[in-house]
């Protein structure tokens, strides 16, 4: 019990401060135990179909501009979409980055 109770203490200064954090084994056991982690994925899944959503109704805007013939603006919606994909900085795993330094 020691633990959680620990654990949430680590948590909950980490997130006023707004500094990362690294799990133990034994913590990550207990926020599996407690069902952090299926929380976790529901979030995950969640913002998935929003992100889905809407690359949906972009796609059915350019194509609704293609239709009516306004192809320019159809284009400058597609590179607005493809500059924000490359914009996106790719994910570094933190080990990644220690031996980088």
């Amino acid at each position: 019990m020691n633990g959680l109770i620990n654990l949430d203490r680590r948590v909950s200064r980490a997130a006023q401060s707004g500094k990362g954090i690294c799990f133990s084994d034994e913590e990550l056991d207990i926020l599996v135990s407690i069902g952090a982690i299926e929380v976790l994925k529901a979030a995950a899944a969640t913002a998935l179909i929003a992100q889905a959503a809407k690359r949906q109704e972009e796609r059915e805007e350019v194509r609704r501009l293609q239709l009516e013939g306004q192809h320019k603006e159809a284009a400058q919606l597609a590179l607005a979409r493809v500059r924000n994909i490359l914009s996106t900085p790719p994910r570094i795993p933190q080990a990644k980055r220690d031996k980088m330094r």
